[in-house]
């Protein structure tokens, strides 16, 4: 779930490179290679943080921003092996676009991924916008993309062919309270949210249930 310490770490790598990008331009440098440390906040943390930069035209870049390891807010675990990849994006003073970008890493929540990602920031109103597509979880496939700007966000999910077990399980370890149940089929998920600094300030979902069946292990339902 997006919350204003997620969206900090996203808000805080990207201005790290517009003002990388900037400096580059502004002394004729072709490519350069940054080394960031450890970033952390309120309640997450980045380590080992390095960027690579090469121009490949007045506007446009190839980068890649790699991290040793993450810890994440709340119950949402940790990452290592971060590296994000983009061949072509589109770097100035104001706007980072990167539309056809990788992300690789290890969750210990949710294994190893290779996710498709765009990216888009524009730094005169701190619009921020990221897609990730084919999150592997509860043995189906997840795509999310959202929207942030001066403190609003939005974000919609879609979830297909996730196994209800699986769904059930990752809950659990989110720290979400749901009966014993052992629970069989799959789903398809649909949840958009809108939200202002931390809180959420609307929920929509649907869902599409195959095949479902479950049993109640304490005897309640």
């Amino acid at each position: 779930m997006c919350t204003s310490r997620t969206r900090a770490v996203g808000v805080t790598l990207l201005l790290l490179g517009l003002a990388a990008a900037v400096a580059f331009r502004v002394h004729a440098l072709e490519s350069a290679q940054l080394s960031f440390g450890n970033i952390t906040g309120d309640g997450w943390s980045i380590e080992d943080v390095s960027l690579q930069l090469n121009w490949t035209g007045q506007t446009s870049a190839s980068i890649e921003l790699q991290a040793a390891k993450a810890q994440l807010p709340g119950e949402l675990g940790s990452i290592s092996d971060l590296r994000l990849v983009c061949a072509s994006v589109e770097l100035t003073a104001t706007v980072i676009d990167c539309r056809d970008g990788r992300l690789a890493l290890k969750s210990s929540r949710l294994g190893r991924q290779s996710l498709p990602l765009s990216l888009y920031y524009h730094h005169a109103d701190q619009r921020m916008r990221i897609k990730l597509r084919n999150i592997r979880m509860a043995a189906g496939r997840v795509a999310m993309s959202a929207d942030y700007q001066q403190g609003s966000w939005s974000a919609n999910v879609q979830g297909a062919k996730l196994q209800l077990a699986g769904v059930a399980r990752e809950l659990r370890t989110a720290g979400v309270e749901i009966p014993p149940l052992t629970v069989e089929g799959s789903i398809g998920v649909q949840l958009s949210l809108k939200g202002q600094g931390g809180g959420i300030t609307s929920l929509a979902y649907a869902a599409d249930m195959q095949s479902e069946s479950f049993s109640d292990e304490s005897g309640r339902y």
